[in-house]
């Protein structure tokens, strides 16, 4: 097992010359060659750039760190594009511990270790796992939120080498887990987006029901937070604290929809008043065009991204039927039956939402829709009844 330790950190220095720490630090344990530690660092979100909202991890042998989520970030939009079709494609790179520790300090960072007392053959197993993907090309995966991330990874290696240990049953503590709800992949998306509402509502717009599954502990390993958790009690490794950053150790718990109402019906209840406005036939066309624009938009990208991409995730999100690109017929002369019919459907989508039918949390959404589209009806019949002159 040892000359084994040492092939696989002779293939890492190779991989990242230079490399290596030339100091080690005081917090760490002693390290020999024949015996390098294997241990876990992980951690906490940054809020200020959204591929960091969730938090990081990174599996450490000796003084090489393997960092499984890296892939081109100056391309934002492609990137958005490739990952919802299922497409991006994210790989492993190897850094210093020492270097690695000090770059996310430096970002303010929280960062945890937790150093792993294996057995010699789950050793020997994760040590194999990680030569395969030192194999140029080798650790290139496609990436996806829940299943396949950065930290899923390393969840499944050390779940793997260490024959399910991760996944016996035991309960996440607060906020992963709540006492008055089964805890969800949407739950633990909304803990990440609680400082951005625009991006919170998407992703209640734009994830299916997928994510309102009950999940398992070992699910929510998919964040680095509840992974260093289920590691402390599955391998006895409690974490030991490298630095204390300015977002928190941990992500807060599921705000709900409460952080994206006030903008999305302060913008419904305007529309509404410049369409039941009295005496000013150019501000109600504008606000009946503006609610009929917005509405058929969301409804047309909810349709795009239900056609183009495979996830189920994204396939099973119900935004396009509950606003419909339809709805740009609010502004054209069928609107004296589009009208009406839309009200009904919208009402339907918000029964079958509180009978616990429809479970994507899209009702508030529905109703802040319906009210410009009510006064866009109730106006077209005042003004029908107004006799002529």
């Amino acid at each position: 097992m040892a000359r084994f330790s040492l092939l696989l950190l002779a293939g890492l220095a190779t991989l990242l010359p230079g490399a290596v720490a030339h100091g080690q630090d005081s917090e760490t344990s002693p390290e020999t060659p024949d015996d390098p530690p294997i241990f876990l660092l992980t951690m906490g979100p940054d809020q200020s750039v959204i591929f960091r909202k969730w938090g990081h991890a990174a599996l450490c042998v000796g003084d090489q760190c393997l960092n499984y989520g890296v892939t081109d970030f100056s391309r934002t939009a492609g990137l958005v594009q490739e990952v919802l079709q299922g497409e991006a494609v994210f790989w492993m790179a190897v850094s210093g511990y020492e270097d690695m520790v000090r770059v996310y300090s430096r970002d303010d960072r929280s960062v945890f270790r937790q150093d792993l007392d294996l057995s010699p053959e789950a050793r020997d197993a994760l040590l194999g796992r990680i030569a395969q993907d030192l194999v140029p090309g080798q650790s290139e995966y496609i990436y996806n939120h829940f299943d396949d991330n950065c930290t899923s990874r390393i969840r499944d290696y050390l779940d793997e080498a260490a024959s399910g240990k991760l996944r016996e049953p035991f309960s996440l503590p607060l906020p992963f887990e709540t006492p008055e709800r089964d805890p969800t992949f949407r739950g633990h998306i909304r803990r990440g987006l609680y400082e951005d509402p625009f991006l919170l509502w998407l992703s209640d717009v734009g994830v299916g029901s997928v994510a309102d599954e009950p999940i398992s502990a070992f699910d929510a390993m998919f964040l680095p937070g509840a992974l260093r958790y289920g590691v402390e009690q599955a391998f006895d490794a409690p974490p030991r604290r490298l630095h204390t950053g300015s977002y928190g150790d941990l992500l807060p718990p599921d705000p709900g929809s409460r952080p994206y109402l006030p903008w999305l019906f302060g913008i419904a209840a305007l529309l509404t008043v410049l369409i039941a406005l009295p005496r000013a036939p150019a501000l109600r066309r504008t606000g009946a065009a503006g609610a009929a624009v917005l509405m058929a938009l969301v409804g047309t990208v909810g349709a795009a991204v239900l056609i183009l991409s495979p996830l189920p995730e994204f396939r099973t999100s119900l935004i396009a039927l509950a606003v419909p690109p339809t709805d740009f017929l609010l502004t054209t002369r069928h609107v004296r039956w589009y009208g009406p019919a839309r009200l009904v459907w919208g009402a339907g989508f918000l029964l079958a939402i509180l009978a616990g039918i429809l479970r994507q949390p899209l009702g508030w959404t529905v109703l802040a829709a319906l009210l410009p589209v009510a006064a866009i009806v109730w106006r077209r019949r005042r003004s029908a009844e107004v006799p002529c002159p």
